[in-house]
């Protein structure tokens, strides 16, 4: 495999403090949740570039 084409595995991490004002934890998460998959829908993961998406995940955690 020719170096330009070997795989390569990247991580994002975006940490997020809130004051929640009465929204709830489970609908923050989902927020940021929905943001991962907003971001892969319209392409943002590769822009406009050659580069393909093999495989992609993400999860939300609460952090104390």
């Amino acid at each position: 495999m020719a170096e330009k084409d070997k795989k390569i595995k990247l991580r994002l991490v975006v940490d997020v403090d809130y004051t929640p004002n009465g929204v709830s934890l489970d609908e923050l998460k989902l927020m940021l949740f929905r943001f991962a998959e907003y971001g892969f829908g319209n392409g943002l993961f590769t822009g406009c570039t050659s580069a393909e998406v093999e495989q992609w995940q993400s999860r939300v955690d609460v952090r104390e």
